[in-house]
């Protein structure tokens, strides 16, 4: 039978903000976010036989960046198909075919934005609205 325990490990105390909990990492993979060579854990010792040295694992500098004039494209046939769908849920559930048509609509779009390390979200994701109509 093998029995384990985990434990905290100091020297890689920084790295839990880049890795989600309960994921465990080996020396291989590539972990975004790493300030070492090749964003992989140090190796603890060159030899099995080597005393344990580890140093700190850092993490990369966190920089704002600013966009400006950016364009977003949204397909419109994918909106036509959408709303399509809308409208054979909403037929369905009520039953009443002439209503339907205008009470499906894409009144509002929004779009979520943050920043991401292929692992886990670094921070709280931005929502912003691009298209808000009145309600008619």
């Amino acid at each position: 039978m093998l029995t384990f325990e985990f434990q905290k490990f100091t020297p890689f105390e920084q790295m839990k903000e880049l890795v989600p909990q309960n994921c465990l990492v080996n020396l291989y993979e590539v972990v975004p976010g790493l300030n070492t060579d090749n964003s992989k854990l140090p190796k603890p010792r060159e030899n099995f036989n080597a005393p344990l040295q580890v140093q700190p694992v850092k993490t990369m500098q966190k920089k704002t960046i600013y966009l400006h004039d950016m364009k977003l494209v949204c397909d419109i046939e994918f909106e036509k198909q959408f709303e399509a769908f809308l409208r054979d849920v909403v037929t369905i559930e009520n039953g009443d075919l002439e209503n339907t048509v205008q009470m499906v609509s894409i009144r509002k779009r929004t779009i979520h934005v943050g920043v991401h390390n292929t692992w886990r979200n670094l921070n709280e994701t931005e929502r912003m609205v691009i298209l808000d109509e009145p309600d008619r």
